[in-house]
């Protein structure tokens, strides 16, 4: 998988319908690179949160089950709309749904339970951070590297393997304008949509950077 849980996930401000101190409205995106060796990996999140200058927000709190291998070839899973006030973001996490029935489905078809350990799952913080201007539009990916992510151990005595989830997770893109104050009736896009206009839909950017508006690979900002 390519790196990012980079999830990699995107995060899109389509429109805005702003007050003074102008927030932008975000689409929630995620894609992923998926591994060789494996045809499912189906994962469990709970919500995303970011961590803004007043402290930490939810963006979405609506769980959701996806396989990570549908989002190849520059498709994304849209998460939904989410407001963010301008200024800077200094870290997004993502939480996984605890107890949940993930899985993997391998090579030759076998079903595996997915273990994934509980600090995981109380929050998986992606380091470096992006400033949003007022009124903001454009999108914002996570990215989930699956095939960091997955380790696998035999049990022994026969009892066949043990693949656990250990989520690396990065920030993939971050392509946001200005936008004008006021009602706008642009629509998020559907799910697993490919991205063929989107210049970052494939970019491999290194993991102190992340692709920006025009394609081109900007360092993220530091966690103060």
């Amino acid at each position: 998988m390519r790196s990012a849980l980079a999830m990699p996930f995107i995060m899109a401000a389509l429109g805005s319908s702003c007050t003074p101190i102008g927030d932008a409205t975000i689409e929630l995106r995620l894609i992923d690179a998926p591994p060789d060796d494996v045809k499912q990996v189906v994962v469990s999140i709970a919500s995303v949160e970011a961590h803004v200058q007043s402290g930490w927000i939810t963006l979405t709190n609506k769980p959701f089950q996806i396989d990570l291998l549908r989002l190849q070839n520059g498709a994304f899973y849209s998460l939904g709309l989410a407001k963010l006030p301008p200024g800077k973001v200094g870290q997004i996490r993502l939480i996984l749904q605890k107890d949940a029935a993930d899985y993997i489905v391998d090579k030759d078809g076998i079903n595996h339970p997915l273990t994934v350990p509980s600090g995981e799952q109380t929050g998986i913080k992606l380091v470096g951070g992006f400033n949003v201007p007022a009124c903001g539009v454009g999108h914002v990916t996570i990215d989930f590297d699956g095939k960091k992510s997955l380790q696998v151990h035999a049990k022994g005595n026969g009892a066949g393997d043990e693949w656990i989830m250990r989520p690396v997770v990065r920030i993939h893109t971050v392509s946001i304008k200005s936008g004008p104050c006021g009602p706008n009736d642009a629509t998020a896009d559907a799910a697993y949509v490919p991205t063929s206009n989107d210049p970052c839909a494939l970019a491999t950017c290194p993991e102190s950077q992340a692709c920006g508006v025009n394609g081109t690979c900007d360092a993220l900002l530091a966690d103060e």
